[in-house]
């Protein structure tokens, strides 16, 4: 028989690799993903323009730092 901590490490390294494979697919600026049986189609103008503003807000607050 298999220990339990053998049961473990095995659940544990498959919801990583789950975990892993989802923050990939979200952090990805494709519209559409596939991976393996998985599709996902998206919506993606709308985040890359609330990553374009953050980018602008951090821009003016590192030049209004160094203003200073």
């Amino acid at each position: 028989m298999l220990s339990e901590t053998f049961w473990i490490f095995i659940c544990t390294t498959g919801a990583t690799l789950l975990f892993g494979v989802a923050r990939l697919c979200f952090k990805s600026k494709c519209s559409e993903i596939d991976f393996c049986c998985l599709k996902v189609v998206r919506d993606t103008t709308q985040e890359m323009s609330g990553d374009e503003e953050r980018g602008t807000q951090i821009v003016t607050q590192q030049s209004q730092e160094n203003k200073t």
